[in-house]
């Protein structure tokens, strides 16, 4: 039996030497790790809120979609390192839970020191080596921590020798805070005893977060020991804490005023030490006189309310109000300490429309395709649009004014007005103005019916012209001067349906790419059968970006639209009033 035991302690150093060995192998980080993201943890009060300093802090770290490429790392992550600020020092990392498919993981890292009011402290992950070693640290926790409940699974968790957990009385778990927790109904249970267990003494600290159901009623924390007791419990939702026994005030108990919302997550910490406090949120709610004796203990979890339990640790000593608060903001659903740096292009808010890029399905490139292609000529009208309408309307003012000084007979000659070199001037100077070719198409349509050089006799005693027209020919000159009019008026809407199409179909192209998107994300995650917002909110972010698109074709061609239409209806009244003035001229001047 003795040689049994030396072989067994033999075999228990040699793994233990040969592990060490083997982290310090892989502890090197070498230009084969390809891809690096920084992560800040914030001490200030927008962060942690740290006051005093705190060692070997472990905090959370959760990928997703949002701020990792898994794309870059193994499928299992056993390349992932995690590095100190200082580019060197490798930290004990272990991984939670790690689901390339559905790119979301929780890692937990310790840090050696977090000091306070610093914005900036931050650690490295590496990733992006095939041919590394796996790693995964099956201790991550600090030296004063006897219990990590994660998950059901044991390599979610963490326990110190001599300390037995049992978890047969717990729920299969479910979607937690963190990963996976760990569901307790009215009658489920997490225990946990063995010698490491104390109560008392130096001081115990338990950390968990729950999410009970509504108006939860029942035990929630129990610490048994030979001598003393203390209990957590709720009553519809208020937490209160008792305690009986050696240390403890007869039928000393203190509650919270405020329940603990229904389906929502929050962070307990019951902290035993000079005396029992209960803290919610990192606020104490509830407090008593208790100066436990050091004694073993036995912890159970639940047996009362339903709740669900997600990142439950055991200390023994009481730990600080910074200490918890860290905790809190580091774990917490709002994540307001541990956040990805936004630098050298890798993570961070800079990166969200790279996000939306790469989540994109088929179909709603295809949809951004077809709306770039719609958006270009959209653009391409708008610039050509207004350059037309611009020389137009200067064309239009210089022939006004020629036309206005021009002599009586001004339509028997393509050329007149003051310093006129004849047609080909008029012609360049007038090209762009719709005016001058209704002038023009009049002139010739008078030049056909007089003869030339009836037209240039001398006037008779009345005033008319040698030769005349008659109303017929008037009528006929003013049919083509009308029939100009709306060969010009077709000219300055020529391309308008281009922005017509971009108004109408953009949106509905775009929504039609968002609609087809979201399907397809429902579909995966009723593949799945879990829900998780870290997985399905670049997916549908992604699919609103057609829409996006759709919108941003639209909104710019539906302005220019309606400028140009106002501006081409000005230019159409022009013309209608100059046919009246054009066609009155021609009679009175020329009609018998």
């Amino acid at each position: 039996m003795t040689l049994h035991r030396i072989h067994r302690a033999v075999a228990v150093m040699a793994i233990a030497l040969s592990g060490l060995f083997a982290s310090s192998v892989s502890a090197q980080i070498t230009d084969a790790w390809k891809h690096k993201v920084r992560w800040v943890l914030d001490t200030t009060d927008a962060g942690a809120g740290l006051k005093s300093a705190q060692a070997q802090f472990v905090v959370p770290i959760r990928l997703h979609t949002g701020n990792f490429d898994f794309t870059k790392a193994r499928p299992d992550g056993g390349d992932l390192r995690v590095v100190a600020a200082d580019g060197k020092a490798i930290l004990p990392h272990r991984i939670e839970y790690y689901d390339a498919a559905n790119e979301l993981a929780v890692l937990w890292v310790r840090v050696p020191t977090l000091a306070p009011g610093n914005a900036e402290p931050s650690i490295w992950l590496y990733s992006g080596n095939p041919a590394a070693e796996a790693v995964n640290d099956p201790v991550v926790r600090d030296g004063v921590t006897s219990i990590v409940l994660n998950a059901m699974k044991s390599g979610a968790n963490e326990r110190a020798d001599g300390i037995e957990v049992d978890l047969a009385a717990a729920k299969p778990q479910v979607q937690g805070l963190l990963g996976e927790a760990i569901r307790l109904d009215a009658t489920g249970r997490i225990q946990a005893g063995g010698s490491a267990l104390t109560l008392g003494g130096d001081g115990t600290t338990v950390s968990l977060w729950v999410r009970p159901d509504a108006s939860a009623t029942g035990s929630l924390i129990q610490l048994k020991g030979a001598q003393s007791t203390i209990e957590v419990s709720l009553n519809a939702g208020v937490p209160s804490i008792r305690a009986a026994g050696a240390g403890a005030a007869p039928a000393a108990a203190a509650k919270g005023s405020t329940p603990l919302p229904g389906g929502q997550w929050r962070h307990l910490t019951l902290v035993l030490g000079e005396r029992a406090a209960l803290f919610v949120d990192g606020a104490e709610v509830a407090g008593l006189t208790a100066k436990l004796p050091a004694q073993a203990a036995q912890l159970i979890i639940g047996g009362g309310a339903a709740v669900d339990v997600d990142a439950l640790s055991v200390s023994k000593v009481a730990r600080s109000p910074d200490w918890i608060r860290a905790t809190g903001a580091a774990q917490g659903p709002d994540n307001k300490m541990v956040a990805l740096a936004a630098e050298d292009g890798e993570g961070g808010e800079a990166d969200h429309f790279k996000i939306l890029v790469e989540n994109l399905t088929l179909d709603g490139k295809i949809a951004i395709y077809v709306l770039a292609a719609m958006l270009l000529a959209a653009l391409w009208t708008m610039i050509s649009k207004a350059l037309q309408l611009s020389r137009v309307s200067k064309a239009n003012q210089q022939f006004l004014a020629a036309f206005r000084e021009a002599g009586p007979d001004a339509f028997l000659e393509p050329g007149f007005g003051k310093g006129s070199a004849g047609a080909a001037a008029v012609n360049s100077r007038f090209e762009a103005s719709p005016l001058y070719r209704m002038y023009e198409t009049a002139g010739v349509e008078l030049r056909k019916r007089l003869d030339t050089q009836a037209a240039k006799a001398p006037a008779a005693a009345s005033g008319k012209a040698a030769a005349a027209i008659g109303p017929k020919a008037t009528n006929a000159i003013r049919a083509a001067v009308d029939a100009t009019l709306v060969r010009e008026g077709a000219r300055l809407n020529r391309l308008m349906v281009l922005l017509t199409i971009a108004i109408s179909g953009g949106p509905f192209i775009g929504l039609l790419g968002t609609v087809v998107g979201v399907m397809i994300t429902f579909a995966a995650i009723a593949a799945i059968g879990d829900v998780n917002i870290n997985a399905i909110a670049p997916g549908i972010a992604a699919a609103l970006l057609a829409t996006v698109a759709g919108l941003a074709v639209a909104i710019p061609a539906l302005f220019a639209y309606n400028w140009f239409a106002s501006r081409i209806k000005d230019l159409t009244n022009e013309m209608a009033i100059f046919s009246d003035e054009l066609t009155s001229r021609i009679s009175e001047r020329y009609e018998a």
